[in-house]
């Protein structure tokens, strides 16, 4: 997203916790090539930013202000309510660390046209 609470830059370490398991680990790895140590190097700095394991719709909006502080709240609520969508796959009220990868993944990976369908 081109800020500090961009994408890839999670920031610190912690303890790798229970909830990646072992099939999502797997997923991640196979469609990144990305190796088992790096996926659970990013799992920890994804802890420490988000201890319980998921991003909280609040924690997400935060993170959009703060990357787009020119934005005015009603297009910030809309631009969050469509990024939301896409990211919270399971449709639980939150991001997990899997969900956060496998979207992440898509848009570095996807088609401009596929991007923006899933978007819109």
């Amino acid at each position: 997203m081109g800020c500090s609470h961009g994408k890839m830059q999670m920031l610190g370490t912690g303890g790798l916790g229970r909830s990646l398991s072992e099939e999502h680990l797997v997923k991640i790895m196979e469609h990144t090539n990305v190796e088992k140590e790096q996926v659970e190097a990013k799992y920890r700095q994804f802890l420490t930013k988000y201890p319980k394991g998921r991003i909280s719709r609040k924690s997400f909006q935060t993170m959009l202000s703060d990357c787009f502080p020119g934005l005015g709240s009603e297009r910030l609520g809309q631009l969050g309510s469509h990024i939301w969508r896409i990211y919270d796959i399971n449709e639980d009220g939150h991001i997990d660390f899997y969900e956060f990868m496998t979207v992440l993944l898509r848009d570095v990976q996807g088609q401009l046209e596929d991007n923006l369908r899933q978007i819109f």
